[in-house]
């Protein structure tokens, strides 16, 4: 049974603050640097493929996302491209034409300099395709930095073929003009050496740089010469006039790249989460499908869609799951019998179709030393307390030091005087406003020494906070110790769903001294998926 690993990259990344100047190979205390060969012990992300008049490429048409020779009378595609405020990779280059894939069908030949589709997978290199990675619809008026493979006529016969860089319409790449070869003007790359000031030398002025070119006269009879050749090149851009740099090792004899580092003064914005297929479980009987169940990493409230292909010759994607919802961290999908089933073997690939989760409201807990805007209710003892915990038997810190909330942080919580009643004392939020969200969850880390339930226990509600009314109880009978901490999530009921409401904890003890010390709770977050 053949089943594809959904491609998704994975980067190390900085955050950092503001930088004066920018120096090749140089990472400043600011902006935003992406290391794509995770500190040198990955290949790094590539993309390579056809150069179109060698090799007839299979895409006749200008880039579909406007990137490329502004003339429109070009052939080719976007290699690959970059959005520098988030480390996004892009590109137009199916599945079966890149020629890192190793069970596609490139027949171009070539790429010797980027070693083989094989060894770069060894070396833990990632590649984008079209099908999981496309353009993104704006690409060609802000934030993105594209690699691109044409061919690009001259009106008179002749040709220019390989591979430019070109910015969106916010950006620019640094060059140097050439008055050009058969009659094209066009700015040549200025390579930068390490430490040099980027923009220093050089030109922000052209709209594309080639990389890696050939000239062909006479109707492609003749190849009359080449710009550009293999090795590693430090290119130089700028978007929203910041500027950066991109390191990058050249195919050379194609239009190929391996994207290895960059970074750039903007400001950083972080990228969606990856989506990784972690596990695949299937079972075959007669050489068909009988059960199969797909793990993969997701965030929680987001919705994801499964997709599969018998081959990667077809067409296009069969969508056999649309309604999968995120868990935190990760999400199984379990196919159901019949037609998900009625396959023997494929690939299949995970995608996220809404939006992830927006903060609603966080607390910590941390920062102050007052429970407000939280309120505590013990008329009759074991108030709620905000602060570090100190009691012998209760977590040793806080889940995040240094606070926490929670029933007497210094000690034991305190029977009842009288048998046959209990303290009851209760923990509630400020209030949440659930408006200009669809659905959503409650998380939060929580430490648990109690009795058993029978004797002391607690209740979570959701309260509407017009009224106090109760809109539902979230969890009840909670009890016994698990003596650590654990993440605990409330799915928002549809009730709650518009309204501003209290998230509230009530804690019940009988009059039996256990000399425990109660419920502890901290990192309280509530998250909605918007329309």
């Amino acid at each position: 049974m053949k089943l594809k690993r959904v491609f998704a990259l994975a980067w190390w990344a900085s955050l950092l603050s503001a930088s004066a100047q920018v120096e090749y190979s140089v990472v400043a205390e600011g902006g935003t640097y992406r290391d794509y060969t995770d500190g040198g012990n990955t290949a790094g992300v590539g993309s390579a493929s056809y150069d179109y008049w060698i090799s007839h490429g299979p895409w006749f048409a200008p880039p579909v996302s406007g990137f490329g020779d502004q003339s429109w009378d070009n052939e080719g595609a976007v290699l690959l491209a970059f959005n520098p405020y988030t480390g996004e990779v892009f590109t137009e280059i199916a599945a079966n034409d890149q020629y890192f894939n190793p069970i596609g069908t490139y027949s171009g030949g070539g790429h010797s300099n980027l070693g083989t589709a094989s060894s770069f997978a060894a070396n833990g290199g990632e590649y984008p395709v079209a099908e999981d990675n496309r353009m993104p619809d704006n690409a060609i008026s802000e934030d993105m930095i594209a690699f691109t493979t044409e061919l690009r006529p001259d009106g008179g016969g002749n040709f220019v073929v390989g591979m430019y860089a070109q910015a969106s319409a916010d950006g620019a790449i640094l060059g140097e003009f050439d008055p050009g070869h058969a009659g094209i003007n066009t700015y040549n790359p200025y390579f930068l050496s390490n430490g040099e000031a980027v923009g220093s030398l050089g030109s922000f002025d052209g709209e594309d740089i080639r990389v890696y070119c050939g000239y062909i006269i006479w109707g492609g009879c003749c190849w009359t010469g080449q710009f550009g050749g293999a090795g590693e090149r430090g290119i130089g851009f700028e978007v929203d006039g910041h500027k950066g740099w991109a390191r990058i090792s050249v195919s050379g004899d194609r239009s190929g790249l391996i994207l290895k580092e960059y970074y750039f003064e903007g400001a950083t914005v972080d990228p969606p989460s990856p989506i990784r297929i972690t596990e695949i479980v299937g079972s075959v009987v007669s050489n068909n499908l009988t059960a199969l169940a797909i793990t993969f990493t997701s965030e929680v409230a987001r919705v994801y869609a499964v997709d599969y292909k018998a081959n990667l010759n077809q067409a296009s994607w069969d969508e056999i799951a649309n309604n999968v919802v995120g868990m935190e961290t990760t999400t199984t999908w379990n196919s159901n019998a019949g037609a998900q089933l009625a396959r023997s073997s494929g690939f299949y690939r995970i995608r996220a179709i809404s939006p992830g989760p927006v903060v609603v409201f966080e607390d910590n807990f941390d920062g102050r030393t007052d429970l407000a805007p939280w309120t505590n209710s013990s008329p009759d003892g074991n108030p709620w307390e905000l602060g570090v915990p100190t009691a012998l038997l209760g977590p040793p810190t806080a889940f995040s030091p240094p606070n926490a909330v929670g029933t007497v942080l210094a000690g034991n919580y305190i029977a009842s005087d009288t048998a046959g009643t209990f303290i009851v004392s209760s923990l509630r939020s400020p209030a949440i406003s659930l408006s200009g969200i669809v659905s959503g969850t409650i998380s939060y880390q929580r430490y648990v020494d109690l009795e058993d339930p029978q004797f002391d226990f607690a209740t979570v509600n959701l309260l509407d906070a017009t009224d106090d009314s109760l809109i539902e109880v979230l969890e009840t009978d909670i009890g016994n110790g698990n003596l650590d901490w654990g993440a605990v999530s409330h799915d928002i009921p549809a009730a709650a769903i518009g309204k501003d409401v209290y998230f509230q904890i009530v804690f019940s003890c009988d009059n039996f001294d256990s000399f425990q010390t109660g419920l502890v709770i901290d990192d309280f977050k509530v998250e909605g998926v918007e329309p």
